[in-house]
Formats: C-alpha cells, sequence, structure tokens
C-alpha cells in the first residue's frame, strides 16, 4: 500500500475513500464511451468533457449533450467552467437534477479560448471573482457535492495555490485536485510535485495530485512523493 495522509471525507462522500485514479476531464476526448473503456482499465472515477456554464445556462443543445451520464454505471463527475458566477450558480442548479457524483469547477485551463474571456486558469488571477464562483456554485448545487481543479498559480511570479486551496476547503468544496504547473507553463516543462505534497500537507480535505501521470510508475512515484488521495 502507497502511504498517504490520512484526510477528513465530507458526509457525502463516504465512497471517496475508495477513488485512487481519476480519469481528467477533457475536451473532445472523455465522451461516455471512452469513459467506459478507461474503467475497464482501471479508472475509479470518470468526468464528461468540460462544459461551459454560460452554454448550459443559454441552452445550447451542443453544449448539454457533452452531459451524457444518465444510466452510466461507475462514479462519474460533471466539470464546469466560467466567468460570471450567476451563470456559474444557474448551471449548478440546472445541473443538480443530473446523474453525478460531484460536480467540479475548472480554475485550471490554460487554452487562450477560455482564458481570454476569464474562465478557467485566468481566475487565478482573480481570487476575489474565483472566490464568488465557489461560494455561488457550492449554494446553489447542494446536496450534490463541489470539487475544484486549479493550477498553482498565473505564472511563476504569482503561485497562490496554498491561497487558492485554503479558500477552497472553507468555502466548502469536499476535495481538490492540484496541477503542478502555472497557466504559463501550460503543458511544457515538468510539473512541480512539490507544490501537490506542500498542499496535501496543508489542507485537512483530499487533495488529487495531477501532472506528467503517464504509467504505474509516475503514478506510484507522484503518490510516494506527495501523500496524495489519488491521481488525475
Amino acid at each position: 500500500m502507497l502511504p498517504r495522509k490520512p484526510t477528513q471525507l465530507d458526509p457525502r462522500i463516504p465512497w471517496f475513500a475508495e477513488v485512487r485514479c481519476l480519469l481528467s476531464p477533457m475536451s473532445g476526448v472523455t465522451d461516455r464511451p471512452f469513459r467506459e473503456v478507461c474503467r475497464d482499465f482501471g479508472a475509479d472515477m470518470g468526468f464528461c468533457e468540460f462544459t461551459s456554464a454560460s452554454g448550459l445556462y443559454y441552452a445550447n443543445e451542443s453544449t448539454w449533450k457533452l452531459i451524457d451520464t444518465e444510466g452510466e454505471a461507475g462514479r462519474v463527475g460533471i466539470q464546469i467552467f466560467g466567468s460570471d458566477p450567476e451563470h456559474m450558480a444557474a448551471a449548478a442548479r440546472l445541473l443538480r437534477e443530473r446523474r453525478m457524483d460531484v460536480l467540479d469547477i475548472n480554475f485550471g485551463c490554460p487554452a487562450k479560448k477560455v482564458v481570454r474571456r476569464c474562465g478557467g486558469s485566468a481566475l487565478l488571477a482573480d481570487v476575489p471573482r474565483l472566490a464568488r464562483i465557489v461560494q455561488q456554485v457550492v449554494e446553489a448545487a447542494a446536496p450534490v457535492p463541489v470539487s475544484a481543479k486549479f493550477r498553482t498559480g498565473w505564472d511563476g511570479a504569482s503561485l497562490n495555490y496554498a491561497e487558492v486551496g485554503r479558500l477552497l476547503q472553507e468555502t466548502g468544496c469536499v476535495w481538490v485536485t492540484l496541477h503542478g504547473r502555472t497557466r504559463a507553463q501550460k503543458y511544457t516543462g515538468r510539473a512541480d510535485w512539490d507544490t501537490i505534497a506542500g498542499l496535501v500537507e496543508l489542507l485537512d480535505m483530499p487533495v488529487v495530485g495531477n501532472g506528467d501521470v503517464v504509467d504505474g510508475d509516475s503514478y506510484r512515484r507522484l503518490v510516494a512523493h506527495t501523500r496524495c488521495h489519488g491521481v488525475m
């Protein structure tokens, strides 16, 4: 057994104690057939493709088609992104009746088309707005549990993952996923696993590690290095 830090689980997610390998929500990739294949090969939890909250709010048909979870076997989450707290909260309310085990908020996407609309990792440079989004989504989604995925900061000069992690815990998230890169890095260079280890030690809730895990060996090395609850 790999050593992991003991954590406090929200009463709504006792099942998360057994979740170790999570499939990242990836645009154009993690549709339902892909999730089912990944479960066959050991994924404990899948996620839909990440979805625009404003698209859901405005009843965009193609956006709603991404939420294809009805009747799905196994643990599954839905991830939303956006910059408008009202739209994010409205999307959370609309999604409450959908099949999901958790609603995840995307604060990590580095793509230009998301960032230029102040979504994804852009919110790491606007923590007050990020806080408003989390507060409103947690309230609107209840009783559905809410988690969040984020990066270490906007760039190397503004690493604020500890501040953001504490905020997410204090505002009611049930776990967080940290990608050990800044937005400026996108997917270049190496993920800084020390930041994940630091967040694991800082928080009481589960921390999921993300970044540069490509096989069983890198999975084991990340968990051994950080004592994280699981790996995405």
